[in-house]
């Protein structure tokens, strides 16, 4: 029997040892848990702030300045398709098309159902004279969102550039039967028919 409360003292004590071992894994968790929301709280206060300034410098036409905070802001948090999407359109103003590119493709990669960065893209596509290519990333963006008439007025700008003029007008036609008030898909199918 004295064995028996040996050995039972033994487990006890190595309980009691366990127990307290367990206690400080559980706090040493749960302080690191808090750390990891405080620091995800301070990065994204950071993000949010380079995002600010990055916005506010496009405002004032300082596109480079723009970049700049952007690249900051996606250096931390390279999985923000919004950040990479704002920096490659501030690429465009500085008619740098290859950084847009590569910045909505970055998009794009994040976030595939990102029809903007496919919008973007096809606009500088269209701008570099690769209608066919702009055609197939707005057939891209407009797959994403069927309601897009950018995108078709887009598409059929470089339809027609392409002289596909029945796509043209079928292109400037859904984009006006999306949105009645779209002036330039009027004008643009006006100058078609004439």
């Amino acid at each position: 029997m004295m064995q028996l409360i040996q050995c039972f003292a033994i487990v006890q004590g190595k309980l009691d040892i366990i127990v307290r071992i367990n206690y400080k894994q559980i706090k040493l968790k749960q302080n690191m848990r808090q750390s990891n929301q405080d620091s995800r709280w301070y990065f994204d206060k950071v993000i949010h702030e380079k995002i600010k300034q990055g916005d506010e410098q496009e405002e004032q036409g300082m596109y480079q300045e723009a970049i700049k905070f952007y690249s900051m802001a996606i250096q931390i948090n390279p999985q923000d398709a919004d950040v990479c999407h704002n920096r490659g359109h501030n690429y465009v103003d500085l008619k740098n098309y290859s950084e847009t590119i590569r910045d909505n493709y970055m998009a794009i990669q994040i976030n595939l159902g990102y029809a903007e960065a496919f919008y973007r893209r096809g606009a500088v596509y269209y701008k570099l004279k690769n209608y066919s290519q702009a055609i197939k990333v707005y057939s891209m963006a407009i797959q994403i969102n069927p309601q897009y008439a950018e995108a078709f007025n887009n598409r059929g700008a470089a339809y027609n550039q392409l002289k596909n003029y029945s796509e043209t007008i079928k292109d400037y036609s859904r984009a006006i039967q999306i949105n009645p008030q779209y002036a330039d898909a009027y004008n643009n199918r006006c100058v078609i028919y004439y």
